[in-house]
């Protein structure tokens, strides 16, 4: 580390020279940057876009090498966060039992070697131990190159300016110094988002580890307190203002006091309570104690009671199919004899006219069966998986489909799962890992689909702001989501001034 310090600042005293080849491009898009993307015709540095207060949002812009390079990426501005934009070789197909390897771009690291790859073989290598640098490293680039960045800028609360006008510097090192900035114009809009008016929450499996003999790993489930709290404060960023939780029932009452204490410190809601390891629907008839299942639930509901929380929430058999469905009915009515609500995920058609309204929440994917739903008074929940390495994609699934469609909350699942043996190998089982993030010792990388499911709670803001002022929400079929972003900003903008 001292040599590479002692050679940047050589390198520095060199006079600047023209620099390479550096312009913007989408944050959210499918449209992919690979190592061997070619520069468009109009290149531009300039990012300009409009913003409220504490509103957070992604930018990205590019750097192609002519020859081998170290890219110096640099920021003063303390709301601005860039990071590499890594490709790596992923399962591409979606459906169980399907393989095919591609390059995609998808993780944000802070260094660029912290995963690397192996073009002739199609191969991945994590870094031991499993864990990011902290902040944005320098990266040596071979020629002719490619290297995507990502901007995330949290737009300060109390910014009083109504433009704000900063700059990101790129160093590119050879034998000499080519500099070039990219400039970004932030026009802050004059009102505040409300909040999204439907529930945002995601099947989050991850549970605080209290067994002292259980050591720390990187995966879905076990979480020690660092990884935990670093989880929350995550998802909490991206917009979650709620979880269904995988908390086992059957931990200490401290360790399950200890995770709404967490759960309420990082701002995750803990009412009401979905508790999915809570099942209410699982098991054999012979198997079912209901005398025993009552002090259970009542056991954990005084707990969750001992620190505010009441509206609790257990899970029925996941994705039971309509010809199974009903012999958990019994078992459904005896948690609701103890104060429990019941929620369910299902995609069977059938299952809503036969459940009725014995279910408070059910989470599907069809818009067919809202109308259903909503007919015996249950809410409605949009779930898909996150196994899709698509901003875009993600944006318009999770954003304006779903006022337009009618759901009640959206819940992705999942923050993350392993497949098979690590989440940081894609073709280690049958299945796509579900990732919006990848787990490490400490720290969660995100991905450019998690970026688009955090532009989607930022679809709905802008609708509800809208909604609350009045105004008529556009409609967004088969429409770009910035368009219709657009739109809706200008009509907020003329309902204010209709309003002064």
């Amino acid at each position: 580390m001292k040599c590479l310090a002692l050679f940047l600042c050589l390198c520095l005293l060199v006079s600047p020279t023209v620099a390479g080849t550096i312009w913007i491009t989408p944050a959210i898009t499918d449209n992919q940057i690979l190592p061997t993307t070619l520069p468009p015709d109009n290149k531009s540095k300039t990012i300009n876009v409009k913003a409220c207060k504490g509103e957070v949002l992604s930018l990205s812009f590019c750097v192609r090498t002519s020859k081998p390079e170290l890219v110096i990426v640099s920021t003063s501005v303390p709301w601005m966060e860039v990071r590499h934009v890594k490709c790596w070789w992923q399962n591409t197909m979606f459906k169980y039992g399907e393989k095919k390897i591609g390059l995609v771009p998808e993780l944000l690291l802070n260094d660029l070697d912290f995963v690397t790859v192996n073009n002739e073989t199609k191969t991945n290598t994590v870094r031991e131990p499993i864990s990011d640098a902290d902040n944005l490293q320098p990266a040596s680039l071979p020629k002719n190159w490619t290297q995507q960045y990502w901007v995330t800028i949290r737009v300060p609360d109390r910014e009083s300016d109504t433009v704000l006008r900063r700059r990101i510097r790129i160093d590119q090192v050879s034998n000499k110094v080519s500099t070039s900035y990219i400039s970004v114009h932030i026009q802050v809009l004059p009102f505040d988002l409300e909040k999204p008016k439907q529930e945002i929450a995601v099947y989050y499996r991850g549970f605080l580890e209290w067994r002292a003999s259980q050591p720390t790993v990187v995966g879905s489930e076990n979480k020690n307190h660092e990884q935990f709290v670093a989880d929350l404060k995550n998802m909490k960023d991206h917009g979650i203002n709620n979880l269904l939780t995988y908390q086992p029932e059957w931990c200490p009452a401290e360790t399950l006091k200890e995770v709404v204490s967490l759960r309420k410190e990082t701002g995750i809601a803990v009412e009401p309570w979905y508790w999915t390891t809570q099942g209410v629907g699982w098991g054999p008839d012979e198997e079912i104690d209901y005398l025993k299942t009552q002090v259970r639930l009542l056991k954990d509901a005084v707990t969750l009671a001992s620190v505010g929380v009441n509206d609790i929430y257990g899970y029925g058999k996941d994705e039971a199919t309509s010809g199974a469905i009903s012999e958990q009915f019994p078992r459904w009515k005896n948690a609701n004899s103890v104060g429990y609500k019941v929620f369910i995920a299902m995609y069977d058609p059938l299952v809503p006219a036969l459940v009725k309204d014995k279910v408070n929440m059910a989470l599907f994917h069809d818009p067919a069966s809202i109308s259903v739903w909503h007919g015996y008074g249950v809410k409605s929940w949009y779930y898909g998986p996150t196994t899709y390495e698509q901003s875009e994609r993600i944006r318009k699934e999770y954003g304006f489909r779903i006022i337009r469609e009618g759901w009640d909350g959206i819940s992705p699942y999942a923050y993350q799962h392993v497949m098979g043996n690590s989440v940081w190998d894609d073709m280690d089982h049958g299945y796509k890992d579900h990732a919006f993030t990848y787990p490490t010792l400490n720290t969660p990388v995100d991905t450019v689909q998690w970026e688009g499911f955090r532009e989607a709670i930022n679809d709905l803001r802008y609708a509800a702001t809208l909604e609350k002022l009045g105004g008529t929400i556009p409609d967004d079929q088969d429409r770009d989501p910035d368009e219709v972003r657009e739109e809706i900003i200008n009509s907020i903008l003329e309902i204010m001034k209709g309003n002064h």
